[in-house]
């Protein structure tokens, strides 16, 4: 802290300036050691670009603040342009002209403190920010490495799709599309990948929405949900059998309301929300999420080619509903009830 003394030292040789916005006070590499105390304005320090290049702002300061304390305390030349950004007050002090007093050294030595603390604040908080800016460059390296093997996860599950759509299927096995059997081997395609992925990159189980945060929301509304679709349903067989003007619903459960179908929406659940959607909004840095949504349920509709057009229609439509679901909690619990019993409903009355 300065001495009075030291204070009334100051204002005997300091040179009060009142200067114009757009001054500038000294410039880079400027052979001068005057430190500069800002009474009013408002003024900034900044490093000088290239010819194409705009200007990098280091420091703001306003009035109390100091300006050129770098070279006041060690002679060296300015490492950084300071300029006037409004209109300013401010008082100019010269080194020399403190040690001229008698009592200069204590005057000088008393001052010198004073900016030396004032170089430590500025240095931690500048530390501070160094390291969070290296944070942040880190997790965007790794985010990127991360999309780089999502990306060629993409192109392979699309590859192995066609190539189970248009040729195993069809023209080698014949398999029948609708049958459990195929459901889960057509899920092992995405989901094998898809785990190697998240082992590789040492991804955080809490990434891919399998976490108990929100666990209890997701789950309640996940009931919720599921309750007014099995109404929903139930409603509509009711309603088509009283009427003549639309065809008959009957429900008739399939595999797809047996335990094992449950297992099956949550493994899909990992793949499509958990791991694909929350990849791609990363890497997007999609804070709502709603083109992300838009994205992953485009890509899982046409994965569905093979049952058709329909299926294609409904599972964006359905991918859609589960993909802002799981924006709500990021985690898989809520959306897999709802997917269980969506697609239990849909099957069961043989819209798919």
């Amino acid at each position: 802290m300065l001495a009075p003394d030291t204070r009334a030292a100051m204002e005997s040789v300091g040179e009060r300036l009142t200067v114009d916005a757009g001054t500038i006070l000294f410039a880079e590499d400027e052979q001068t050691n005057e430190l500069y105390i800002i009474e009013s304005g408002r003024v900034v320090s900044y490093r000088a670009g290239g010819e194409d290049d705009a200007e990098w702002p280091v420091l703001n300061l306003g009035p109390g603040d100091i300006v050129g304390e770098m070279s006041f305390l060690d002679g060296g030349a300015r490492q950084l342009n300071a300029r006037a950004e409004t209109d300013c007050t401010l008082q100019r002090i010269h080194p020399f002209d403190l040690l001229e007093l008698e009592g200069g050294d204590h005057f000088y030595d008393n001052l010198r403190a004073s900016v030396g603390i004032t170089v430590v604040q500025r240095l931690r908080v500048g530390t501070e920010l160094h390291v969070a800016t290296l944070q942040h460059q880190l997790e965007l390296v790794r985010t990127q490495k991360q999309f780089g093997l999502f990306f060629l996860f993409t192109i392979m599950l699309f590859s192995i799709g066609m190539v189970v759509n248009n040729v195993v299927s069809t023209q080698i096995l014949e398999v029948d599309v609708h049958t459990q059997q195929f459901a889960w081997q057509y899920l092992l395609v995405a989901l094998v990948p898809c785990l190697v992925i998240v082992w590789m990159m040492k991804i955080p189980l809490s990434q891919i929405g399998l976490t108990t945060e929100g666990l209890r929301k997701s789950v309640t509304e996940g009931v919720v949900a599921s309750v007014a679709v099995m109404a929903l349903t139930a409603a509509a067989v009711i309603g088509s059998q009283l009427s003549d003007s639309v065809p008959d619903l009957r429900f008739a459960p399939g595999w797809s309301a047996v335990p094992g179908y449950l297992l099956h929406s949550f493994l899909q659940e990992v793949v499509a929300r958990g791991f694909m959607q929350s990849s791609i909004q990363r890497f997007l840095n999609d804070r709502r999420g709603v083109k992300t949504v838009l994205l992953t349920s485009s890509v899982f509709g046409v994965f569905h080619i093979h049952f058709g057009l329909l299926a294609v229609v409904v599972t964006i439509v359905g991918c859609i509903v589960f993909g802002l679901f799981y924006l709500r909690h990021q985690n898989v619990a809520g959306v897999t009830l709802l997917h269980f019993f969506l697609g239990a409903c849909v099957f069961s009355v043989g819209i798919l």
